[in-house]
């Protein structure tokens, strides 16, 4: 069993709900050519997968009291659908109801801790554990100023 898979166990049967970033987390977060323009709709099909990110979420997403969600931003609405079919190739294990990517072009251009941080207030159930993997120090600290409780891990938290 993963270090992850282990802290989770640790936590009981309450159940847990888990949102995790995408870009830096389950997905290189290489912008190597990527432009600013939004023309390169599909940029995300290419990513490759971190396999020792994915590999113990899929492990956890095994037990019966955890709910994963993905919370995800993209610069352009014209993006989400390369983020979803992404996840249909490398995290199938992923309700796709529980597919959250929001973009910042229909969203006034909003960082993307500003629109993490307006989802989680208005998702998180006080009758569950919340956990949210970000690689970004700005999210997290972002997050952690909700003050409601809710468990903020980096990436490095997860990997084995």
């Amino acid at each position: 069993m993963s270090y992850f898979a282990n802290y989770i166990k640790s936590l009981g049967d309450k159940p847990i709900d888990i949102y995790i970033d995408m870009d830096g987390v389950v997905a290189d977060y290489d912008f190597q050519g990527y432009n600013n323009d939004g023309t390169n709709d599909d940029i995300y099909l290419n990513k490759r997968p971190v396999m020792s990110a994915i590999n113990p979420l899929k492990e956890v997403s095994e037990f019966s009291n955890v709910n994963l969600y993905i919370l995800s931003v993209s610069r352009y609405e014209s993006q989400v659908n390369g983020k979803v079919e992404w996840l249909k190739k490398y995290m199938d294990f992923i309700d796709y109801d529980h597919t959250n990517i929001l973009p910042r072009d229909t969203n006034e251009w909003k960082k993307a801790k500003e629109l993490k941080k307006e989802f989680i207030e208005g998702h998180i159930d006080k009758e569950h554990i919340s956990i949210h993997i970000d690689d970004s120090h700005e999210v997290l600290k972002t997050l952690e100023d909700l003050d409601n409780g809710m468990i903020l891990l980096h990436i490095t938290s997860i990997i084995d």
